[in-house]
């Protein structure tokens, strides 16, 4: 269980202290895929990096296993909107570089397993700038899952791909989740993404970021996109984006 028990996070931007997180309360269940929506600044990314310990200055708790997490570890893994490969590496180095050093000197078995589950079987040794946007983006979420997080967290991981490649992924992220059965925290701003694949989606508000809404997504999978049920969910969803945007623009014509 990932349980996030009312944090508070603030910035502090030309001598002015800004809050960024309100009272964020959440529990992911083991297993489960829940994704983060909500307006640009809201804080979303700022939860993730939270969660993955990359910034411990904040108030309420954030919990893993019942053990308050504490810096940076392998039982969270992480995939950004880039992949942020080494490109002196070979992808098979890249991917083990997420490995202890020990385990790393028995690792070839599991790296191969992980690049065979992202469709990379063939690849091991080739350079990073060889491969296609989606290719790259594979050998990232396999980096992530070779050590066996309990979560995985998702800041935007197809964002940076075209709109035919995202939808493949879109599915290749969905099976792989489906297999591997890891936890996993996406922050998206596509609302179809979100529906697409999630248990649970939460809907945050503008800044400071609280939590408006936290939508179960009950429908079977595969998901289709152009079902009444779908479009009823990204209804419910787009209304709160509406109503945030109303506080924040005026239209003269």
């Amino acid at each position: 269980m990932l349980e996030i028990r009312n944090v508070n996070k603030s910035f502090w931007i030309d001598s002015k202290e800004v809050q960024i997180l309100k009272d964020i309360s959440l529990k992911v269940a083991p297993g489960e895929f829940v994704s983060l929506v909500g307006m640009s600044g809201c804080g979303k990314t700022t939860l993730l990096r939270l969660i993955v310990g990359l910034d411990e200055e904040y108030d309420g708790g954030i919990f893993l296993g019942g053990e308050k997490i504490k810096g940076p570890s392998r039982k969270r893994g992480i995939v950004f909107q880039e992949p942020r490969l080494f490109p002196w590496l070979s992808v098979e180095r890249n991917v083990s570089l997420a490995l202890g050093d020990q385990q790393r000197k028995h690792a070839s078995g599991t790296v191969q397993k992980h690049l065979e589950l992202v469709g990379l079987k063939g690849f091991e040794r080739v350079s990073p700038k060889q491969l296609s946007g989606g290719m790259a983006q594979r050998a990232a979420f396999a980096r992530a899952l070779v050590a066996a997080p309990d979560v995985l967290l998702l800041d935007e991981p197809l964002g940076a791909l075209d709109a035919l490649t995202r939808i493949h992924m879109q599915r290749e992220l969905e099976r792989i989740w489906q297999e591997e059965k890891t936890t996993m925290v996406m922050v998206t701003h596509d609302i179809d993404e979100a529906i697409q694949l999630s248990d649970r989606v939460v809907v945050m508000s503008s800044r400071p970021g609280e939590i408006k809404e936290i939508i179960p997504i009950a429908l079977p999978r595969p998901r289709d996109n152009k079902s009444h049920d779908f479009l009823v969910i990204k209804n419910q969803i787009l209304a709160h984006f509406q109503s945030q945007a109303k506080q924040y623009f005026s239209w003269e014509i």
